[in-house]
């Protein structure tokens, strides 16, 4: 014999999506999507804000002069920014010796290019070693971390051989 339960009597099926209709449900996820609006809100105005300005082409700055570099990158509208200064003989002091970014590359306009400018040949002060013996003058030069070059012996009355 089967024992049937009166419809009444059987256990109430559990709805799934009950607590949504709770008041904290409701708050949390008008909080969840209210979050996901306003991320995608900024996104979309940061791209838009980011990629407004055109790209240029960065010029090669290399063996030209500083007002000249200057004319250059503020005819489209890139700045410069001297990173150091260094000692080389082939270029005039006031020379742009190194560029970053590279010439060629794109960029986006009002970006500073950073460069370092030559100081031209490095000076070097000689003793004086008019007048002095051989070994004087060598030991002189040594000194200063030069070395001693060609010798030319002249007559003098002022200063006595050697």
């Amino acid at each position: 014999m089967d024992v049937q339960l009166p419809p009444s009597a059987a256990p109430p099926k559990k709805n799934r999506w009950a607590f949504l209709a709770q008041p904290w449900a409701v708050v949390i996820m008008t909080l969840f999507v209210t979050a996901i609006i306003i991320g995608l809100s900024i996104n979309s105005i940061m791209l838009s804000v980011l990629n407004t300005r055109p790209e240029v082409v960065v010029p090669d700055l290399q063996g030209k002069s500083i007002s000249e570099a200057l004319q250059i990158v503020s005819d489209i509208d890139l700045a410069l920014k001297q990173e150091g200064i260094e000692f080389d003989d082939g270029l005039p002091a006031g020379t742009v010796l190194q560029q970053q970014p590279p010439s060629g590359m794109n960029v986006r306009t009002g970006r500073a290019i950073r460069i370092v400018l030559s100081k031209g040949g490095e000076a070097i002060f000689i003793p004086m070693i008019i007048g002095k013996l051989l070994a004087e003058a060598q030991s002189s030069l040594a000194a200063d971390g030069l070395q001693l070059g060609a010798v030319e012996e002249i007559y003098s009355m002022e200063h006595p051989a050697g």
